[in-house]
């Protein structure tokens, strides 16, 4: 019932998962173009961005329209402009990953600023959707939680580009280490709120506690206090998080 009550258009779901099948096929050609040996170079980034970006965030942003509404058993904040931004979020994505790839300076910087706007929209739209949640659950918390991580790990991608072409001046290693971390944490907040909810209603089973994945969810977020002291560390504890989680 609460799948066809709270139902966005199909065409926006459909849109994001369209747009995902198109990045993976793309992402086909741009690995042949990536340098592993160098990964933080342009255009590895190019690859790494069509693939996760591209494909992975695609299908968890079109899931989430339609999950989100689900979990807090109330309508997404708004869907108004989400097509178009759909549109722009591919076409910059598309720019960017090219200039990456190609080292286009100028191209770069303009399609950054166009991507960072698209997905501030949507990480903005999720995040308000919480406003006045009644539904106190762990998913709910969980994908709140992956809300200010999106949030966070895009302005650090947009001021990596800053760094890049010098109008900001912040180290870019330490900068592209938490970028990585906060998106990563998006994605990974994500199943873990959304498998909270499918997993016991796949298995029909009820009266679950979430013991270990209050427990996941906490060494994530230690890790990124981690990271600022020992990368080491903070990989271990992001292990010790996925574990927990497939535990």
């Amino acid at each position: 019932m609460l799948l066809n009550t709270y139902a966005p258009p199909f065409k926006l779901v459909g849109g994001y998962f369209i747009a995902g099948i198109f990045f993976l096929a793309l992402s086909i050609g741009a690995f042949f173009y990536a340098d592993f040996e160098a990964i933080s170079s342009l255009n590895t980034a190019g690859f790494l961005h069509i693939f996760f970006v591209g494909f992975v965030i695609s299908i968890i942003i079109g899931a989430l329209y339609q999950l989100t509404s689900v979990i807090l058993e109330k309508p997404f904040f708004t869907v108004k402009g989400a097509i178009l931004n759909l549109v722009i979020f591919c076409l910059s994505l598309l720019a960017m990953s090219y200039a990456m790839i190609f080292v286009e300076a100028r191209i770069l910087q303009l399609s950054a600023v166009f991507l960072f706007g698209a997905l501030l929209f949507f990480g903005s739209t999720y995040a308000l959707s919480f406003m006045g949640n009644q539904k106190r659950s762990f998913a709910a918390f969980a994908l709140f939680i992956s809300a200010i991580f999106l949030l966070v790990g895009i302005t650090l991608g947009f001021c990596l580009v800053m760094i890049l072409g010098g109008t900001l001046m912040l180290d870019f290693t330490m900068t592209l280490k938490f970028h990585v971390y906060f998106v990563l944490g998006f994605v990974f907040f994500v199943i873990l709120g959304a498998a909270s909810v499918l997993l016991p209603m796949f298995a029909l089973a009820h009266d679950l506690k979430f013991t270990l994945s209050k427990a996941s969810l906490a060494c994530y977020i230690l890790a990124g206090v981690l990271l600022a002291v020992d990368e080491n560390l903070a990989i271990f504890a992001v292990a010790v998080a996925a574990l927990l989680f497939i535990a």
